[in-house]
């Protein structure tokens, strides 16, 4: 069906307001794709320096915590 060059106008800046939507959703899901990643990384560091040490366990928050904000860049 032929269309206005408003109507298509009108079509494509929605196009275009709508791609940058999903570009913004996209950024935050990889944002925290990255942020689980290092957090899945960290967790078998933590396993593997607890196996290291004869640990029978360990409480995933607190163990290694320094190395964990080494790792991050972080001082405090």
């Amino acid at each position: 069906m032929k269309r206005s060059i408003e109507w298509h106008e009108t079509v494509a800046k929605n196009f275009t307001a709508s791609l940058r939507v999903k570009y913004n959703e996209l950024r935050r899901v990889r944002a925290k794709y990255d942020r689980m990643t290092i957090d899945h990384n960290f967790y078998y560091s933590q396993i593997a320096e607890a196996v290291k040490q004869g640990k029978d366990g360990f409480d995933r928050h607190r163990f290694m915590k320094a190395h964990k904000k080494e790792a991050n860049g972080n001082s405090k």
